[in-house]
Formats: C-alpha cells, structure tokens, sequence
C-alpha cells in the first residue's frame, strides 16, 4: 500500500508496483492525493463494480482514470461488505516507458 500522489497519478502508481515486483496497481483518487495497491493476482471478479467513479480522472492526466475515495465518490456508497467509499481503477502494469537517450546522456 502507499498512499498520497502515488493513488491520483496512474504513471506514479505503475511505478510504485514496479518497484516491488508487482503486475497490477489499483487506484483511489482523493483530490491531490489517494491509495494505491499493487499486488500480483487480480482479485476474484465478484469483488469487481463497476460504476461512475472507477472512471473519475487522475489528478495529473486526465485521459487516465484513478477511481475515487471518499468525498471525491460523490453520493456513491461504501461497496457490499465494505466499511469506506472506495472506487478502485485497477491497471495492469507494464514494463517501465523506455527513455530516449541523448548524446549528452551516453557514457
């Protein structure tokens, strides 16, 4: 789990699952900031919504979705079973972007 900017950015979210080895990343936006899980399995689809808030923007590039957590969820309510609002934006992550190399950054 990490929270902060690494829940409302997908690029910072795909980074903090790279960094440990993991194969998805899920997404809770909260205005500037938010939660983000990563873990290595998909989770069983039945625990899967799909709704109008999975679909809320992230905060540094609005083409992405970054789900939402609380009052940025709007009138949504906690899922069946459980205790806060959350609507998760679940990514597979890929290998890191490849950066293009510049003369004055070859060794």
């Amino acid at each position: 789990y990490e929270g902060g900017g690494y829940g409302s950015s997908a690029e910072m979210g795909a980074a903090f699952a790279r960094e440990f080895g993991m194969r998805y990343v899920a997404l809770a936006r909260v205005d500037e900031d938010g939660h983000a899980f990563a873990f290595s399995t998909l989770p069983k689809k039945s625990l899967m919504l799909d709704d109008d808030g999975c679909h809320t923007p992230c905060a540094d590039d609005d083409r992405m979705a970054c789900g939402c957590a609380d009052e940025l969820c709007g009138g949504l309510g906690a899922a069946p079973g459980e205790e806060h609002v959350r609507r998760w934006a679940l990514y597979k992550v890929g290998a890191p972007p490849k950066k293009k190399r510049s003369s004055k950054d070859e060794v």
